[in-house]
């Protein structure tokens, strides 16, 4: 049965000195910013505590701000609500759980390997937690937090942690901020030179998101440089960037017919594309997406007077 999270307001003589102008201020910081000056403007407003809850209730919905504002504003409900659990997440010795699971015939032959193979058993259990704005943030804002662990330093997970994240966002209604994180991300780096971009550029391509065309059609040409033989000569390097443009088109719409057609213009070896453009121009564009319902963890939340 749903549940729903309602945050009340008490209307104390510390909640009343908490200038909603200043909390939509310090969302708007957060949410133009990355890593460390993204967590220094996101700790301005988790200091503020539960006296916060309500106004960040507010602006997790509020449809005057941008959705940036109102998703930074759901991260911090879920870290002053939920720290403790995002705190343990990180803390657990994943990989002792995962070496306790019988695995007949496995054979560990280093950290990188066994933490590659690692999905499918800690992913189910990264779920269980519900932790989906924390999921949300490391690939957004690339925060870095990721294991806490004596045992096993961060270095060792840090590159499958966030792919564990956005894995355990699958199937939840969370998933739909995912491509808006990603897209965002990589309109910031159209060379891929930030660590993971080349990683999120191809998940984008094999979930054919089509908001994503334009961005996966300006970072292409160094997709294909960064996961091609270095050695590769220019012909066979634009041979790659049209086979990938056509797999682009095939779940392209109208709204990028214009965009491909340029792309393709003067280029000899796209030639064998311009049938596709037909196809491109009669494909719709898909319903604009609706936000989620605001929840921690599976409750629902609701402000209540």
């Amino acid at each position: 049965m749903k549940r729903i999270f309602f945050v009340c307001v008490f209307f104390s003589c510390a909640v009343l000195a908490i200038d909603k102008q200043q909390i939509i201020c310090a969302l708007s910081s957060a949410a133009t910013n990355q890593a460390a000056k993204y967590v220094e403007a996101r700790a301005s407003l988790l200091e503020l505590g539960t006296n916060a809850t309500h106004f960040l209730s507010e602006a997790a919905t509020d449809t005057k701000l941008t959705w940036q504002q109102r998703l930074v504003a759901r991260i911090c409900m879920e870290h002053i609500v939920r720290c403790k659990a995002i705190q343990s997440l990180r803390e657990y010795d994943w990989f002792t759980y995962y070496r306790n699971i019988p695995k007949p015939g496995y054979n560990y032959a280093s950290i990188l390997g066994e933490a590659s193979e690692m999905g499918p058993y800690v992913v189910p259990k990264f779920k269980e937690t519900g932790l989906w704005y924390y999921f949300l943030e490391l690939t957004w804002k690339q925060t870095s937090e990721c294991a806490i662990s004596a045992q096993r330093p961060n270095r060792k997970s840090a590159y499958a942690w966030p792919t564990w994240c956005r894995e355990a966002l699958k199937g939840q209604p969370e998933e739909g901020y995912l491509s808006r994180v990603i897209i965002e991300r990589l309109q910031t780096d159209t060379m891929l030179q930030k660590g993971g971009n080349v990683e999120l550029f191809r998940e984008m391509l094999k979930s054919k998101e089509a908001d994503a065309v334009p961005v996966l059609v300006a970072n292409l040409e160094a997709y294909v440089k960064k996961t091609r033989p270095a050695s590769l000569p220019p012909n066979e390097i634009e041979q790659a960037v049209m086979w990938e443009t056509g797999k682009i088109m095939d779940f392209a719409d109208s709204r990028h017919s214009d965009l491909l057609k340029k792309t393709i213009n003067g280029r000899p070896m796209f030639i064998e594309l311009i049938p596709k453009l037909t196809a491109v121009r009669a494909r719709s564009a898909p319903a604009q997406k609706v936000e989620p319902t605001f929840r921690l963890g599976t409750n629902e939340v609701s402000v209540a007077q």
